[in-house]
């Protein structure tokens, strides 16, 4: 096995099966991979976040299930003058929704990630500071989810450019419709929310609940919440999120690929890096797909080539930091975006307009 990571082939097994099912219980982890004692699946997977290779298992939340209105995936490539990656920084930081920053190597464009009621109050917010010549932006809307694919630790670290045009079954994007039916409180969009991002211990979570906010929540109650969510059919999925080597060696890489046809941008996901020891979480929105990728060192030097012969493909690439970084955040979903009383999802827009213009008038004094 590769030097690097330092595994042996069963942990490798171990890897690639929980990569593709994140249900399995220990017992059959341990059947599978032939482990004589179930406690070994617990310590292997210590092991394994203990490298900095295995995180979650983490639950993917179909928030529009949630309220009676619909909620918006948006995505920004934001380009800024790296003088000004500390005030940009913060402003983002602060605009209600915010889900991830990523910041890119050269520290001059973030990669931001909102989820809203509608796309149009980003792009007004970001105006705002556009208008000052602060930023350059670009806006992609979805309401696709993210699909997942962790390495297969047996294949090759370089993706082909081969086959990316073949025949497959094109990936479901979509989430399912699940009608508004049940009433939602504050305990379980609490709950929901480390689902998405940190643990389905309800121990854990009553732990980091007092200890951060200092919110007593009793181990029945998200218990109670736990088994609500999962009965109303709103976890789309449940995924480890496993990268190729430790974090701090991979590449972290967007790919934007647009298209004049969206089953080919589909059938293009859905291909590359099939079978291969790489990372890759995708999704579309509307014409173009982002394809998020942790990638070992020597599978990027050529990586935007793989593209280069298909025919009216356009394909971005950026680097970005996924790790150690001043500029780097990921948060879940902004709960208080959510109105329990109405059960809708509503947005502050102008309270929040009004903070960024104050921020830049402040900026400029």
């Amino acid at each position: 096995m590769d030097s690097r990571l330092r595994i042996n082939e069963k942990e490798a097994r171990m890897l690639n099966l929980i990569g593709r099912d994140a249900s399995l219980s220990h017992g059959e982890i341990a059947k599978m991979v032939r482990y004589r004692r179930v406690t070994t699946v617990s310590k292997k997977l210590k092991k394994f976040k203990e490298k900095n290779i295995l995180r979650g298992p983490y639950y993917d939340l179909n928030l529009a299930g949630v309220g009676e209105n619909q909620i918006y995936n948006v995505y920004s490539t934001i380009s800024f003058a790296p003088e000004d990656i500390d005030f940009i920084f913060q402003v983002l930081k602060e605009i209600p929704g915010i889900r991830w920053i990523f910041p890119s190597t050269d520290l001059d464009r973030f990669f931001a990630y909102f989820q809203v009621n509608h796309y149009k109050h980003i792009g007004g917010l970001l105006k705002a500071l556009h208008r000052k010549r602060l930023i350059q932006y670009s806006l992609f809307s979805s309401r696709f989810k993210w699909l997942k694919r962790n390495p297969d630790f047996f294949g090759s670290s370089v993706s082909s450019s081969e086959n990316l045009l073949a025949d497959c079954r094109l990936p479901d994007i979509s989430y399912q419709k699940v009608p508004p039916s049940t009433k939602w409180n504050e305990t379980d969009l609490t709950v929901m929310q480390y689902l998405q991002v940190q643990s389905d211990s309800p121990m854990e979570i009553a732990r980091q609940e007092y200890s951060q906010h200092r919110n007593l929540l009793t181990y029945n109650q998200i218990k109670y919440s736990i088994q609500k969510i999962r009965n109303y059919g709103i976890i789309e999925s449940v995924d480890y999120h496993i990268a190729p080597l430790p974090r701090e060696k991979c590449f972290t890489v967007l790919l934007l690929l647009s298209a004049e046809k969206r089953g080919t941008i589909l059938r293009i996901m859905e291909n590359f890096g099939k079978g291969c020891r790489l990372h890759k979480t995708c999704t579309l929105a509307g014409r173009t797909g982002l394809m998020f990728l942790w990638i070992m060192p020597e599978a990027a030097t050529n990586l935007l080539s793989t593209f280069d012969d298909i025919d009216g493909l356009r394909c971005r690439m950026y680097f970005l930091r996924s790790h150690d970084s001043a500029y780097l955040c990921s948060f879940s979903f902004e709960s208080s975006t959510f109105n329990t009383d109405e059960q809708r999802w509503e947005y502050p827009y102008h309270e929040t307009q009004k903070k960024i213009e104050d921020r830049i008038k402040k900026r400029e004094r």
